[in-house]
């Protein structure tokens, strides 16, 4: 896979309103190169749980999905 880091998502679930962070990653897929998961304040079980939804809309859209550590 060859990674466009041109326009990249930063995800931060507190700044998505109502929306579900996969609804927003979803919505903007079609103009991103990149996905990174971020979640600083989540647990690491739902950084997890987040990851795997997010892992599975990445590779239907053939993105890139980059996890921050702690």
């Amino acid at each position: 896979m060859d990674v466009d880091y041109g326009v990249y998502l930063v995800t931060q679930g507190d700044l998505a309103g109502d929306r579900s962070t996969v609804d927003v990653v979803e919505a903007a897929a079609e103009h991103l190169g990149l996905v990174q998961l971020r979640e600083k304040h989540r647990s690491a079980r739902a950084r997890y749980e987040l990851g795997l939804e997010l892992r599975a809309v990445t590779r239907e859209h053939d993105l890139a999905l980059v996890v921050n550590d702690r």
